[in-house]
């Protein structure tokens, strides 16, 4: 092979010193034959070189405002139940259910902007919204070939300073089918950890070519039908929570109703900076 040494660019014009470094100088023709940078070097004493920036591609979203209420009236929060008090639990189903929706809007939000009541009005993009390379739908039975695509195609781009790791989201039907896939090939390393339970959530962590993934079984997916057959791979480093107003508490004016009132408000939206590092395999039914 050749190496050649860059003296100018311009565009996509390379000016370049052939046969660099004792290398021979071969010919030239087009493609298949590509360039690959190695590094650079600068003679002593020489003078400042051109400065780079990397700028992204720039990503917009929006926050979303939340709110939970909770109410009980006066009579009841006077009777005795046998579970205890129901002003406290009547509290806390609030914000579990506030919690609930700000998770869901985390993972399948989808960002909009427009007016409400003669308000402004908006909605958050969540994590999956965001996540535009790495898709791909499951079509019928999936091969071990098929996933290590697919884990490939995600694996492939990581973020630096960070192991290349990535938090896998998915059903029990989902996992069911990964499930399926290691025991059809009697051959194929599964290493996982002892099953855990974080959260409501069980966790497994698998040791693939491509690097580590942490399969959590998450409760939103296995309630309803959006998400049965679903498996999403996220990259933690790459998620970020823009916090407008953190969850505060809110107290209404009963305006004359016989009862005790109260809610919870946050604004927040969501951010996946690397797309690339993330993936959505959809529509899991069956595995070999």
């Amino acid at each position: 092979e050749e190496y050649l040494y860059v003296t100018a660019v311009v565009g996509n014009v390379l000016t370049v010193v052939r046969g660099f470094a004792g290398t021979t100088a071969t010919t030239i023709t087009a493609a298949p034959n590509k360039v690959q940078k190695i590094t650079n070097a600068y003679e002593e004493a020489s003078s400042k070189p051109e400065s780079i920036t990397y700028l992204g591609q720039p990503m917009t979203n929006y926050t979303q405002i939340f709110r939970t209420a909770w109410g009980i009236s006066r009579s009841a929060k006077q009777t005795a139940f046998r579970t205890g008090n129901p002003l406290p639990k009547t509290k806390e189903d609030a914000s579990w259910q506030h919690a609930v929706d700000i998770e869901r809007a985390a993972l399948w939000g989808r960002k909009s902007w427009g007016v409400r009541n003669d308000k402004p009005f908006h909605t958050t993009d969540g994590i999956l919204s965001q996540i535009k390379t790495n898709v791909t739908a499951a079509g019928g039975t999936t091969s071990r070939a098929q996933f290590e695509t697919f884990l490939q195609g995600v694996f492939q781009n990581n973020i630096k300073g960070q192991p290349n790791e990535r938090l896998c989201f998915l059903s029990n039907n989902a996992l069911r089918v990964i499930h399926d896939i290691v025991w059809a090939q009697s051959r194929l390393q599964y290493e996982a950890t002892a099953a855990t339970d974080t959260f409501g959530m069980n966790i497994r962590k698998w040791l693939s070519p491509f690097g580590s993934i942490v399969f959590m079984t998450h409760p939103l997916m296995n309630s309803g039908t959006k998400a049965i057959n679903d498996l999403y791979l996220i990259h933690p480093a790459s998620v970020t929570k823009k916090v407008m107003q953190d969850t505060m508490i809110e107290t209404y004016d009963a305006q004359g109703v016989d009862g005790e009132f109260g809610g919870f408000l946050s604004e927040m939206g969501f951010i996946y900076a690397q797309e690339r590092t993330g993936g959505k395999l959809t529509g899991l039914t069956a595995g070999v």
